[in-house]
């Protein structure tokens, strides 16, 4: 028998049935610690990369110590973590919502004593219930990265088409709702990132999904050089 529950590890049991017997069952499942959707909040210098995982309501109300540990384990007893565009082998600090930093282990340590190389993925353990990231979290950040993050430094660049504009969906999928159409050649902060798609702000409180087939990721002094060619039928 296999037991399947979304966020959880499958597990497989075998049982014999016998005639005239009621069979009871008790399954502990593995609650994955890791989201199936990441949320890119920020690139930093070198390359460093912030990563969201607070969006697994699941995990809200997790310890957020235990939580960096059984990231750790996972990476240690299952290997690679795979979510759309992002493969996870290691996470090098973790930062909660209270301010908290942890090292790759799960262990809290004083954010002077991080070391950063390039590429290492910092994840934000916050509460599905909150918004963004909290003060504390950000000042804990700036201490060793010496960054705000308040702006993303990735922005979504909307390529150039044939027609001049890209539909805005409600959500990361081309029969989803159509917001608004946004004009090309404008960038817009990058609040997620989903199979392909890009979460953007299109106007202050509002945001939406557009398709990364038509857009692409610069940074904040980083001028896209492709054009993207796209006939009226083609513009999700």
């Amino acid at each position: 028998l296999s037991f399947r529950k979304d966020g959880y590890e499958e597990q497989t049991v075998k049982v014999k049935v016998l005639d005239g017997h009621t069979l009871n069952i008790s399954i502990n499942m593995f609650l994955i610690p890791i989201p199936s959707d990441i949320g890119l909040l920020n690139q930093l210098p070198d390359g460093v990369y912030f990563l969201d995982f607070t969006n697994n309501q699941d995990l809200n109300t997790v310890n957020k110590k235990d939580w960096a540990k059984a990231i750790n384990y996972w990476f240690r007893t299952r290997g690679d973590f795979i979510s759309g565009n992002i493969r996870l082998s290691e996470i090098a600090y973790f930062i909660d919502n209270e301010g908290k930093v942890y090292n790759s282990s799960g262990n809290e340590i004083s954010s002077d004593n991080a070391k950063l190389q390039k590429e290492d993925k910092i994840v934000y353990l916050g509460n599905a219930t909150e918004s963004g990231v909290t003060e504390l979290a950000q000042s804990s950040l700036k201490k060793f990265f010496n960054t705000d993050l308040t702006e993303p430094s990735v922005k979504v660049f909307i390529t150039p088409n044939n027609v001049g504009f890209l539909r805005v969906r409600e959500a990361p999928t081309t029969n989803s709702k159509e917001l608004t159409k946004v004009d090309t050649n404008l960038s817009f902060p990058l609040l997620d990132e989903q199979q392909g798609w890009y979460q953007i702000e299109f106007e202050e409180g509002k945001t939406g999904w557009v398709s990364g087939i038509y857009s692409e990721l610069v940074g904040d002094n980083t001028k896209a050089t492709e054009n993207v060619e796209a006939n009226t039928d083609q513009t999700q």
